[in-house]
């Protein structure tokens, strides 16, 4: 089951933290434009356009945006 999906365009430096959602949560994220840090708080991967990233969304994790003008497209999936 698909939760939500969404674009997100962040400005340089733009560094989101997000508590961990329902158990179970996967999310799904490809990076459109920029340069960004996401994924688990403690271990964020470098994404590049064109990059694609899932992770566990039920555990602490961030966006940091590198480049200014980043977006993303972010799917989070439920089960």
């Amino acid at each position: 089951h698909v939760r939500s999906r969404r674009q997100r365009q962040m400005c340089i430096r733009d560094r989101r933290r997000s508590d961990p959602h329902h158990p179970g949560t996967t999310e799904h994220v490809v990076l459109i434009s920029g340069q960004a840090l996401i994924g688990p708080t403690d271990a964020p991967v470098l994404l590049n356009p064109g990059d694609y990233l899932s992770y566990a969304g039920d555990a602490p994790h961030v966006f940091e945006a590198i480049v200014a003008g980043t977006s993303a497209v972010l799917i989070s999936e439920l089960r």
